[in-house]
């Protein structure tokens, strides 16, 4: 065993300020503290590092804590660089016979005589520490040996006693090993001055094989060869305990080591000499003391890390996870834990602050920073000042749970199940709840019917039962009574709506760190009385999004009391309306690395253009929090359009900023509204004129009482009373108290209303009057901001009831989307506002061949849904009309009609103008293609001559053949920016095709421009395996020669019953495996037993036969060598529609909605006559019959029946447009029998009968595993390596794979790429643009290279030892392994090394090959096959009696050329 140096890195860590509350991971160190970002132990408690090298301690900075373990000294070093004893030594005579041996005793001393040093350590060296053979197969070969050595220190006080120090050390060293000794304590235990000894003993404690003595357990040790009675074991006693020491067996190679047939007599043993074969050198290097700092770092969170250099050579990054600073909580809220608040159940809060724990409630932990004395503004604000009742609704807002990522769903009444009373939730398919853990909680939230407001907040539920849809769920108490159901939303995690999760370091303004801190619960800081105060944009508690809110004003101002009863108004400008907030976050997930969230409004982006605001969320760790804030912050900018300003008397002194106030303003809402109370009683309030009640229900008087606070009840308008010129409302319920004459009085309806702000700013004119600038407030920014998809809701502020203008600039795009593999466009559709009226939403409609759809929105903007995609070349018919303050005031239609693009070649992920532009682009010119590597081509083209701005609408196209085609019957490379000039793609060998596309029209260059490409790579490659998609044929076996055991498939089924053989059915196409001969006249294809590729199957076209897996969508047609892979075009999951047909003959003609092209497959579900039409059997399956459209018109298309009949009468019709992709999966796999880069190039030849608008494509897929397969075959699903299918919901369309142990990586697309594994697994997707056009793939592979390699040496050398091989013998260690084993058995040279060893004589034989390969770490011999190891003979002359030449030892190095590197590396 080599010695290694080891020592530790002691670090003292400041962590934050104290009193924190502990490790943040279940309170254990190990799961909480990172090294280089990897925690030390793994949440199931496996250990990343080993546990003796690192140590760590937390202190939690309280008051008067502990000194830290690596903060409580400091050490100083003082030189001693002694050797202890001296290295064996032998007394030679003249006859070199050994007359005495000296095995190195001895002890060095040093006095401490600072008292202030507590403790000390020593460093110590082992220069040199080994023992060598000098007889036998191991002659020369260095063993172990061992270093005892004793450490006492003595003073006035007493003494370290040997028995406690005593340590032994056994390795092999030959460089200087060092390591550190424990700390001693010697202020109490000896005292000053204290005498140090260091001593090496020249003898060791052997281990005692019938004594167990707990004192040497650990260091005791004793040499395999030496003999328990051997004369040089030596016994003394101390008490009871028996020791046994010895001096040669210090070393492993000893006297007693050596061969009995070496030697005549004990006594001649004892007389050979190991002079320069053995050393136990040790130099005491330094002495170290420690002096106590006695610095506790109080109020001070640190980490105290100890670590081993052996686990970390450089000092390691290094992160803690951790639950901070401990802030005070009110008295009636607990900690959850994830840190949130509740309310605790049965207690009221009381208006106090309760206990000081760790929380991550924001407003909490503000409190603590605005009124803490160390590092807060304690000094300047006075926790008088800072009131918890103000305090108690921001916190109860914040740690509101809100659900992540929320469903709608729906729920039922209760019902009583399996003696529980439950109810079920509806949520849809594929809902991935069961009833085990970790998918058996569902939270939801209650949004109407029996169950709304028990107990009105997100409500966690353990799953009960579980079906396709649904969920059942056992009711809480407060939930007995549920004869209604109603609506719900249901998610699988909830999270606070505010946390904060903060690090900070560093001084800032006061100001600034307290606004920061407030941001996270959306406040506002303000100045007032001389103190610091927080507002925040907070909704209602137990809405969470579902449910509206309604925040009250703290005041109402109309036309009489504001000073000249005027309100000024003002807009933002569009230039800074963002469109997209780009939220940064630190991502729990990601070790707290910063992250970002993007959340785009997409009707503000069509309306202002693309503009991006960043910002930062202070605190915030959650993606769902960050994207609250985004929608929040968008929310926001769109509400900034309409700020308001206006002057008012004392009663403005009632709003503080952050506050919402009212305004009824007679000139925006077209009539009075509001106004001063004359008189009023608590239920009748005289009004200070005859004011007209505006039209419409839900009737409100808002009064603002003495105390300024403001109070809504209804009432009934035609219990009003008009008299003396005033109005008198009798309102349906009493105020609180009546309001005085002269206050203030609003009137709202469904048709007019106040409007609300928010208080921005307050400021004191010095006249007696303030100044108010507020800013538009909506309640629904809070449901926007909870929940994505929530839109803002307007309310009537007007009643002026003129039609609106009509809509203008109606405009509609499309983008390409993917639907079950399947390219469609998704419509967008935006207008402008018209020039005058009172617009409240618009009504949008829009006709497909799918039919009518209708949408009532209040933004300008619609990103239609899946409803409504269509595939390429679709009409859509789009009209939109403004709508008035009454459904009756609408404006006039706006409408234009829009065809989608033609999908002739990859779309751009961007938005595709729909222009009308007719002209094709430009030709390439100038193509070239050049290899970069074994992978990678750069092509190269003539600039495109177009302005900048037209380029800037195009993309280079570029697509493959392996031969020289025409560009439909390519594959899809890869496409480009046109304002390039070189694209680097993948590479192989053959024909490049290049085209341009302008993104607006989808037209493409008339001419598609070629380059053929050799391979002109220069490193030699080795073609491992041709893989081909499937299983060869070897022609057709009559029965009665089938052989039992092999597969067929039923080419003709004659007179044979191909059930008694192993069948399913007697139908052609059927595969089985033959149980016997057979008999009578039937055929069947033979396949080769290659269902895996270890055999080195040929690519032949000719006849290969597609034996892979492959789903519905995919078939193959032909026979033979004409036998294509293509799509079966089946049935859409997302166009279809209802329609009727009439037939003639063969002639089906069907009316429907949907739209086809001439050769589009659709799926006929015909009723009537032809309902026999709807299904053919294909291979013993009944599927839907595809019909090839054979003309169209506007609203019909005509297909052919394979039945003549006459049906007049129109007839019913489902019609169901096919799909555009399939997959096939490749039946083989690859094993290279180890881990092995390899290069995977695929192979295609797409023979579709497109021609030029290349809407065709084939994307090879692989994935990887570094497991080896099973012994079994993997195609026997009978045996032990049962096949399943992966990826399925059905089971019949994916690769069968090893059901066994086998881990695959996910699938990667690759036509030409580097990749890395043992087993390797292959599948293609077929894909068209257009379902009447088709690929059909004659050819389909993969071929597997390996690269040559140069494998090149270190100095080695020959030896003529050998190893002992159990059942085989002793075998020269002259064999070897490769460092990295080769595929095949390489080239191989070797030459000397050292031309001063070599004689004129000697020789050197090299073997490529071996069959076994020596392991010096461990001296093992192991087998080897070829590619791994080789043999390097040395010999030189015989002398003396020796015959033939002879092994010896010279250094080489060899050269080995072959291919392929074997991962991992081979054992040394």
């Amino acid at each position: 065993m080599t010695l290694k140096s080891t020592s530790a890195i002691k670090i003292l860590d400041l962590l934050c300020e104290g009193e924190i509350e502990g490790w943040g991971v279940d309170g254990d160190p190990k799961k909480s503290t990172f090294l280089n970002d990897t925690p030390l132990q793994q949440a199931d408690g496996t250990d990343n590092f080993d546990p003796n090298d690192v140590t760590v301690h937390l202190s939690h900075g309280t008051d008067n804590q502990e000194i830290p373990p690596n903060g409580g000294s400091t050490s100083s070093i003082v030189n001693v660089a002694t050797e202890v004893g001296s290295s064996y030594s032998e007394q030679l005579d003249a006859n070199n016979v050994v007359t005495s041996r000296d095995y190195g005793g001895g002890s060095v001393s040093r006095t401490i005589v600072d008292t202030a040093v507590k403790k000390f350590s020593c460093l110590l060296t082992i220069p040199r520490l080994f023992s060598t053979a000098v007889d036998g197969l191991a002659q020369n070969q260095l063993f172990n040996a061992t270093v005892c050595y004793e450490i006492t220190a003595k003073g006035p006080k007493g003494s370290i006693d040997a028995g406690i120090t005593r340590r032994q050390i056994t390795g092999i060293a030959t460089s200087s090993y060092q390591f550190e000794t424990e700390e001693y304590e010697i202020a109490e235990a000896c005292g000053h001055p204290c005498t140090v000894t260091v001593k090496k003993l020249d003898y060791i404690y052997i281990k005692n094989q019938q004594t167990t003595v707990a004192l040497f357990a650990d260091f005791t040790y004793k040499p395999a060869v030496l003999p328990d009675d051997t004369d040089a074991l030596k016994s003394t006693e101390t008490g009871s305990v028996q020791k046994l020491r010895g001096n040669e067996a210090i070393f492993e190679a000893n006297l007693y080591s050596i061969d009995d047939e070496n030697v005549a007599t004990n006594a001649t043993r004892e007389t050979i000499s190991f002079q320069n074969k053995r050393a136990n050198q040790l130099v005491w290097t330094s002495l170290i003391q420690y002096k106590p700092n006695n610095v506790s770092y109080d109020f001070s969170a640190c980490a105290s890390l100890s670590i081993s250099t052996k686990s970390f050579p450089t000092l390691p990054r290094r992160s803690y996870l951790i639950k901070g600073t401990k802030v005070q909580i009110p008295s009636s809220m607990a900690v959850r834990e994830d840190g949130s608040l509740q309310a605790v159940q049965g207690v009221d809060f009381d208006g106090t602050g309760g206990e000081t724990v760790w929380t991550t409630c924001p407003v909490c932990i503000f409190r603590h920073m605005l009124l803490n004395t160390r590092f807060g503004a304690g000094e300047f604000v006075n926790a008088e000042n800072v009131s918890w009742v103000d305090l108690y609704p921001l916190i109860r807002y914040a740690n509101e749970q809100i659900l992540s990522e929320p469903t709608q769903a729906t729920y039922s009444a209760n019902f009583p199940d399996s003696g529980q009373t439950r109810f079920n939730i509806t949520i849809g398919s594929d809902h991935g709840y069961t009833t085990t853990s970790p998918n058996n909680i569902i939270k939801v939230f209650i949004k109407d019917g029996d169950l709304l407001g028990k107990p009105g907040e997100v409500v966690t539920y353990e799953v009960e039962a579980t079906n396709a849809t649904q969920v059942a769920v056992k009711v809480k108490d407060e939930q007995q009574t549920n004869t209604s159901g109603g609506n719900c939303l249901v998610a699988r995690q909830s999270e606070p709506r505010f946390a904060c999760n903060v690090a900070m370091s560093g001084q800032a303004e006061a100001f600034n760190v307290l606004q920061d801190l407030a941001s996270v619960f959306r406040g506002m800081l303000y100045y007032q009385t001389n103190g610091i105060f927080a507002a925040a944009d907070h909704g209602e508690l137990g809405k969470v999004g579902a449910l509206s809110s309604s925040v009250p004003p703290v005041h109402v101002f109309n036309n009489s009391n504001v000073v000249g009863g005027e309100f000024e108004y003002e807009g933002t400008s569009v230039k800074t309306r963002s469109t997209t907030v780009k939220v940064r976050f630190n991502n729990v997930n990601n070790l707290y690395r910063p992250d970002f969230v993007c959340v785009e409004n997409a009707a503000l982006r069509e309306k202002y253009g693309h503009q991006v605001r960043d910002i930062v969320g202070f605190g915030c760790t959650s993606r769902s929090q960050a994207a609250r804030l985004g929608r929040w912050m968008l929310a926001s900018e769109e509400l900034d359009s309409d700020i308001v300003k206006f002057a008012v008397g004392l009663d403005g002194g009632v709003v503080l900023p952050g506050q919402v106030f009212a305004i009824s303003d007679e000139m925006r809402a077209g009539t009075r509204i509001a106004g001063r109370v004359q008189s009023a009683t608590t239920t009748a309030v005289t009004l200070d004129a005859n004011v007209t009640l505006p039209s419409g229900s839900g009737s409100e008087l808002t009064c603002v009482l003495n105390d300024g606070t403001v109070e809504t009840k209804g009432f009934d308008p035609a219990s009003s009373t008009v008299a003396n010129g005033v109005r008198t409302i009798v309102v349906s319920s009493a105020f609180s108290e009546a309001p005085q004459p002269q206050s203030v009085y609003s009137i709202s309806t469904s048709t007019v209303s106040e409007q609300k702000y928010k208080c921005l700013a307050i400021a004191d004119n010095g006249d007696g009057t303030y100044a108010i600038v507020g800013v538009q407030h909506n309640d629904s920014i809070y449901a926007v901001a909870d929940v994505a998809g929530n839109e803002l809701f307007e309310e009537p502020a007007s009643i002026y009831v003129s039609e609106p203008s009509a809509p203008e600039n109606l405009n509609v795009t499309f983008r390409p989307v993917q639907t079950s593999g399947n390219l469609l466009f998704q419509a967008l559709i935006s207008w402008d506002r018209g020039a005058t009226g009172v617009t409240t939403k618009y009504h949008l409609v829009v006709t497909s061949t799918a039919g009518n759809f209708e949408y009532d929105l209040s933004s300008q903007f619609k990103e239609v849904g899946s409803e409504l995609f269509v595939p390429a070349n679709s009409i859509l018919s789009v009209t939109v009309q403004a709508i008035g303050l009454s459904e009756s005031a609408r404006s006039k239609i706006t409408s234009k009609d829009a065809t989608s693009p033609d999908a002739g070649i990859l779309q751009s992920p961007k938005f595709i103008p729909a222009q009308d532009e007719t002209l094709d682009p430009p030709d390439i010119t100038g193509l070239s293609v050049r290899t970069t590597s074994e992978v990678l081509a750069q092509v190269d083209f003539d600039p495109v001559n177009l302005s900048k701005e037209v380029l800037a609408q195009h993309r280079i196209v570029i697509r493959y053949s392996a031969t020289a085609s025409s560009w439909g019957q390519t594959t899809f490379v890869k496409e480009a920016s046109a304002t390039e000039t070189s694209i680097i793609v993948p590479y192989r060998p053959g024909v490049y095709y290049a085209k341009l596309r302008d993104i607006g029209t989808n037209r493409q260059s008339a001419t598609a421009a070629q380059v053929a490409a050799d391979d002109l790579t220069d490193t030699p490659k080795l073609l491992v395996k041709a893989m081909p998609s499937g299983n060869n044929a070897s022609g057709v076996v009559s029965a009665g020669s089938f052989v039992t055991g092999k597969p067929y498939q039923i080419v003709s089924v004659g007179s044979t019953n191909f059930t008694l053989i192993g069948a399913t059915a007697n139908l052609v196409g059927v595969r089985f495996v033959a149980t016997g001969a057979g008999s009578g006249d039937g055929t069947a294809t033979q396949f080769l037993d290659g269902f895996t590729i270890r055999e080195d199957l040929v690519q032949d076209s000719n006849s290969q036969r597609f034996a892979g897996e492959f789903n519905t969508d995919i078939v193959t047609e032909g026979s033979g060598s004409s036998t294509k892979l293509t799509l079966g075009v089946g049935p859409s999951t997302t166009q279809q529609a209802t329609g009727t047909y009439t037939q003639s003959g063969t002639a089906m003609t069907v009316s429907s909605r949907l739209g086809f092209n001439v050769n589009d497959n659709v799926y006929l579900i015909l009723a009537g006559p032809a309902r026999l039409d709807t299904f053919v059997t294909l291979n013993n399956v009944e599927r839907p019959r595809p019909f090839k459209v054979v003309s169209v018109t506007d609203d019909s298309f005509t297909v052919t029946s394979p039945q003549s009949r006459t049906v007049t009468d129109a007839t019913r019709v489902f019609v169901v447009a096919g799909t555009n992709s399939g997959t096939y999966h490749f039946h083989n796999e690859v094993d290279m029998e180890g881990q092995y880069e390899v290069i995977l190039k695929a192979i295609v030849k797409n023979e579709t009968e497109d021609t030029a608008l290349g809407v065709t494509d084939v994307q090879l897929y692989f994935r990887t595993s570094l497991d080896a397969p099973s012994t079994d075959d993997i195609a026997d699903e009978t045996g032990s390596d049962k096949i399943i299918y992966e990826d399925s919901a059905d089971g019949d369309d994916s690769i069968l794979t090893d059901a066994s142990t086998i881990t695959f990586t996910d699938w990667k697309p690759f036509t030409a790429v580097f990749a890395t594994g043992r087993v390797f697994q292959f599948k293609a997707e077929l894909t068209t643009k257009r379902t009447g056009i088709l690929p059909k793939i004659s050819e389909l592979g993969v071929d597997i290279q390996l690269l040559e390699r140069t494998e090149i040496s270190g100095v080695k050398q020959t030896s003529n030892n050998a190893v002992l091989v159990p059942g085989v013998g002793f075998v020269f260690t002259n064999s070897k392994y490769f460092v990295n084993s080769f595929y095949q058995t390489p080239s191989l040279s070797a030459s000397f090394v050292d031309t001063d060893e070599v004689g004129n004589e000697d020789t050197m034989q090299v073997y490529a090959e071996a069959r076994y390969a020596h392991i010096p770490s461990s001296n093992t011999m192991a087998a080897v096959l070829p590619g791994e190891g080789f043999t390097v003979d040395a010999f030189e002359p015989p002398t003396g009696l020796q015959i033939g030449p002879q092994l010896t030892a010279r250094k080489y190095r060899y050269t080995a050329t072959g291919f392929g590197k074997k991962l991992p590396a081979n054992p040394t």
